[in-house]
């Protein structure tokens, strides 16, 4: 049996000391620093989720819409002239067709999901664009070919570039979001 002087006991036992407390503190400091990063993933993953939501159940349906009424809104706007003239007749059955029916599925969209904006501007513009189509609706029904504007309700002409601003934002930080939550693939280094 070896017999330690008291100077190398006391060494021994810091030395033993210290290494418990290094352990001790190193586990304490890897499991806070895990809980951390768990709750930035979980943080990350919410925030993919609800741009997720917002991406598939509101903007992309939008603008989706807003692009088709942009691209057939020309055709319409000739219906004024002569009513018995091709081109009158050829935009009141766009407008029957296909602009109002499009209308009504954007509304369908806004009033579903409405929720999902999280912008305050485009709410209102959202509002404004509903309160449009619905006098749009009216009008028709009741077999007045006046546009909306003459009756107080113009089409809200900011609405499809804050619709396409905010599709872009949310849709470059979705994507890079994606980039940071998923890990690096080794066969591409």
């Amino acid at each position: 049996m070896v017999i330690l002087d008291p100077a190398q006991t006391v060494t021994a036992t810091w030395s033993a000391l210290t290494f418990l407390l290094g352990l001790a503190s190193k586990g304490i400091v890897d499991s806070f620093l895990r809980r951390r990063d768990d709750a930035h993933k979980l943080l990350l993953d919410k925030r993919i989720q609800l741009l997720e939501q917002q991406l598939s159940q509101f903007y992309w349906p939008i603008y989706l819409h807003l692009q088709k009424d942009n691209l057939i809104w020309e055709k319409v706007q000739q219906r004024d002239q002569d009513p018995d003239s091709p081109r009158s007749r050829l935009s009141l059955k766009i407008e029957q067709e296909v602009i109002l029916p499009n209308h009504k599925d954007a509304l369908a969209v806004i009033e579903a999901n409405l929720h999902l904006a999280g912008n305050a501007p485009i709410v209102e513009k959202s509002l404004r664009f509903v309160r449009h189509v619905k006098v749009y609706e009216m009008l028709r029904a009741a077999g007045i070919k006046d546009d909306p504007i003459a009756h107080g309700e113009p089409y809200p002409k900011d609405y499809f570039p804050a619709i396409e601003q905010q599709v872009n934002a949310l849709q470059a930080e979705y994507d890079r979001l994606i980039v940071r939550l998923r890990p690096a693939d080794p066969k591409s280094k």
